[in-house]
């Protein structure tokens, strides 16, 4: 069913998501920095600005101009993931490279103090490099990771195996894999080597 709109009718207002607001208020947001700050913890399962404190905000931009100064201090992962929603969402970056670059360097300083980075990291960046077509192998970041699921995983490795064969190791591919050759008996017995 079609529905048409008299022209002389007021146009609907667009629907606001969650998600919508969030991006209106980073941009709002993006050069925003604390001189100094006390750390706070905060804990949220879908952080955005409106679920901090204001001593937590304070924290918050004050943390998030160290980073990208290059200076990773000890901090919660809400914080961490709020910083990254900017990022994935186009905030903080001008060129899609150095949009890559932050990822990456912010899931290097924080995967050892939290584990379930790589849970998400990996595939969000491989989604990032690819909604902004960038020129990376996703092998690097399966390799990282604890691998890609389903349709990413695919497209990886065929991407892999028709442009660049030699970028597949043995653990990108075991990565890649629903089988485990390391199981197989034929690499237990002689096809190991």
């Amino acid at each position: 069913h079609l529905q048409l709109w008299d022209t002389e009718m007021e146009t609907p207002e667009p629907v606001t998501t969650t998600e919508g607001q969030f991006v209106t208020r980073a941009k709002e947001l993006v050069d925003k920095t604390e001189d100094s700050a006390l750390f706070v913890p905060f804990k949220s399962y879908w952080p955005t600005y409106g679920h901090m404190t204001g001593t937590q905000s304070r924290w918050y931009f004050y943390w998030r101009n160290e980073v990208r100064q290059g200076r990773y201090l000890k901090t919660d992962l809400s914080y961490i993931f709020l910083h990254v929603y900017e990022l994935i969402n186009g905030v903080g970056w001008t060129d899609p490279y150095d949009g890559y670059r932050q990822l990456n360097q912010i899931w290097e300083a924080y995967r050892e103090s939290y584990k379930r980075l790589d849970q998400y990291l990996g595939g969000w960046i491989a989604d990032f490099s690819f909604v902004h077509h960038l020129d990376v192998p996703l092998s690097i970041i399966v390799a990282r990771s604890r691998g890609l699921a389903g349709d990413l995983a695919e497209l990886e490795l065929m991407r892999g195996l028709t442009a660049a064969p030699e970028q597949l190791t043995f653990a990108v591919l075991t990565a890649m894999s629903d089988y485990d050759i390391s199981k197989s008996k034929f690499y237990i017995g002689e096809g190991k080597e």
